[in-house]
């Protein structure tokens, strides 16, 4: 709908091959949901999962995973890694995890979204030392509140890099499957 597209349309063709309109997260131009390859691969009961430096929630990354009609409605992404449960997830974006009036929250909402992962299995980390020592199950792993630092500019001690998660990811992903 736009003579350039925007990153949500783009990931949206990558991780389920059909056009979407800008601002479009997992939902084709036609409104329906698209099967995403992540999807798929859990279908398949393979195990799965998203790094990224920016936040999780962002359009890019949340293509793959969620379906939401506007790439801002972050909240509504979140609850669709909920719904999935990919094995892992690990970039910045803390302040939708958050419930409403705790500091740095982004939430309209009460919901304890870090402690529903918990109790869902998830291994919660918050900094480069803790992604290392994590186990092969599942994974959470957030950074910081919004993107992540920008590799120049990051704290070597305690935020990962792309490397690091990209590491963490092999070594969680090549485990048992689901």
């Amino acid at each position: 709908d736009l003579l350039v597209t925007d990153s949500g349309a783009a990931a949206t063709a990558l991780a389920s091959g059909c056009k979407a309109t800008s601002a479009a997260v997992g939902i084709c131009a036609d409104g329906k949901a698209a099967k995403t390859v992540l999807e798929a691969a859990k279908d398949k009961r393979l195990r799965i999962g998203l790094l990224t430096n920016s936040t999780i929630y962002d359009a890019s990354p949340a293509a793959f995973a969620a379906h939401a009609p506007d790439r801002n409605q972050h909240a509504a992404i979140v609850e669709e890694y909920l719904r999935l449960e990919p094995d892992l997830l690990l970039g910045g974006g803390r302040d939708q995890f958050l419930p409403q009036g705790r500091p740095g929250s982004a939430r309209k909402d009460s919901r304890e979204v870090v402690a529903l992962f918990k109790s869902r299995g998830y291994e919660v980390v918050t900094d480069k030392q803790e992604l290392a020592r994590a186990a092969t199950g599942r994974i959470l792993g957030l950074f910081s509140l919004k993107e992540m630092s920008f590799e120049l500019d990051r704290d070597k001690r305690t935020e990962p890099s792309v490397y690091d998660m990209t590491e963490a990811a092999v070594r969680t992903l090549e485990g048992h499957q689901g």
